[in-house]
């Protein structure tokens, strides 16, 4: 078959390692601003999403974990286990999200192992934002 491929970042600012991690291979959702828009072939796995913040500990320490790499973060319900499982080693977790279904985190997740919800404003200007997300016409900001 084809070789799917995904990303997985890390950044080294003021010595606080952060590793941004993705949560699909492409992505469902139609964005203007990303590249990754409408071209989804799967949702990753918890142990695939997991893996990708394993792989980057080898080398680094880790501070904080933001789900906001290729794909819609709460289209996966494979997030929530992953964040699950990480919360018990990091404390810092963020997701960052379109705001479509910014409230579907799982009542039984809602401790510590949610992460914080980042809604993504793409521009400064409601006008803006609708032309580049699709989920805008559900979140006025």
């Amino acid at each position: 078959g084809m070789a799917s491929m995904t990303d997985c970042v890390g950044t080294d600012v003021a010595m606080r390692n952060t590793v941004c991690v993705s949560s699909q291979i492409g992505c469902r959702r139609m964005c203007g601003h990303c590249s990754s828009g409408g071209r989804f072939q799967r949702d990753l796995t918890a142990s695939e999403i997991v893996g990708q913040v394993a792989a980057f500990a080898v080398d680094h320490e880790i501070g904080h974990v933001v789900f906001q790499g290729t794909g819609e973060p709460l289209d996966n319900p494979a997030v929530c286990h992953a964040a699950h499982f990480l919360a018990t080693s990091f404390h810092k977790l963020t997701c960052t999200c379109d705001g479509v279904d910014v409230d579907c985190w799982p009542k039984e997740a809602q401790t510590a192992s949610q992460p914080t919800i980042c809604v993504s404003t793409v521009g400064s200007s409601s006008g803006i934002r609708q032309m580049a997300l699709v989920a805008s016409e559900n979140l006025s900001l």
